[in-house]
Parts: structure tokens; sequence; C-alpha cells
């Protein structure tokens, strides 16, 4: 079987490698700003570790994404928006929860949702027909997560959960076009 997995990266010369990086060195410049002239501003420098790991997890999932997109703008897209949701998930249940505050135990149902992802998308081997059905996947443990947020009497929790599924089925929606466009 031949090896359709092409790990050489991007062929033409696009700033995506310098932008994400360089967002993630930013936004923790600015938190170290903050830290020094923002009396209110108490992160710890556990705050900062965990923040930091927050963005290079992200920042390195998307570098083998365009490792393997290659020049497919559109796999980029939908590894963006499943990266970047999987980002927003995780950092507004860290910053004030999602189902209730951030406090609240029945947040833990959103490691679900990330977990399906990742393991989904590594079962289909990160190819575009596959992470089609991993997207569909995700968003549909998102969906179940919305009816369960819904049940425990937190609406804001279930719409969010509701744009959060939306998000998971526009990157399917992106990577069909990728798997389209490569004959799969």
């Amino acid at each position: 079987m031949e090896n359709t997995l092409d790990t050489r990266g991007p062929r033409r010369n696009f700033p995506w490698r310098g932008l994400v990086w360089g967002t993630a060195a930013a936004i923790m410049l600015l938190a170290a700003c903050a830290k020094l002239f923002v009396p209110d501003f108490l992160w710890t420098p556990g705050d900062f570790l965990a923040m930091g790991i927050l963005l290079v997890v992200p920042a390195l999932c998307f570098e083998v994404a365009l490792r393997v997109a290659r020049n497919d703008n559109f796999y980029l897209l939908g590894a963006a928006l499943a990266i970047g949701t999987c980002f927003l998930l995780v950092y507004i249940n860290v910053a004030v929860g999602i189902i209730g505050s951030d406090d609240n135990e029945a947040n833990v149902v959103f490691l679900g949702v990330i977990g399906t992802a990742i393991a989904a998308s590594l079962v289909a081997r990160l190819r575009p027909a596959g992470l089609v059905v991993a997207m569909v996947m995700t968003a549909v443990v998102q969906a179940g997560v919305a009816v369960y947020a819904w049940t425990l009497g937190s609406p804001g929790g279930a719409v969010l959960s509701l744009v959060f599924a939306g998000a998971f089925l526009a990157a399917a929606w992106c990577f069909r076009i990728a798997a389209r466009a490569r004959g799969i």
C-alpha cells in the first residue's frame, strides 16, 4: 500500500506558521505585560504555564495539519476550525465554564467531545475523507452535550454547545471538499 500521508509540508510560502506561532507568542507577551502593569491581573506562574500549554498544543496540531495539507486550503480551513473549536472548548471551560461556573463538575463532559475529535481523527489517519466522518461524529457528541446541558438547566450551555457542533460540521464540510479535490 502506498503511503498517502505526505509530511513534506506546504509547497507555497504562505505565513500560516508565523501567524499561528506569532499569535500564541503575542498572547503570552500581552499577558506578561498585563502582569507587569495592571495591578488587578493576578496570574501566577502556574497560570502562565497553563496558558502556555493551552496555546502550544493547538499550535503543534496545526503544524501537523500544515504538513499534511500541503496546498489544500480547505483541508487547512477544516483543521483550523476543528483545532480552534477544541481550543475554545477548553479555554471557555477553564476560564468561566460552559455549564454553570468553571467549577461545575458537569463541564467534564466536554473532554469527551475533545477525546472524540482526537481519537476519530487519529483513526482516520488525518486523511480528509476520514476526517469528514470524524468531525461529524464529534458534532453528534457535541450535540448530545447540548441536550445534557439543557437537562441540567443550562440553556446558555446548550446553545453554545450547538454553536460548537456547528463549527465541527463546518470543519467536516471543509474536509469533504478537500477529499473531493483529492479524488477520494
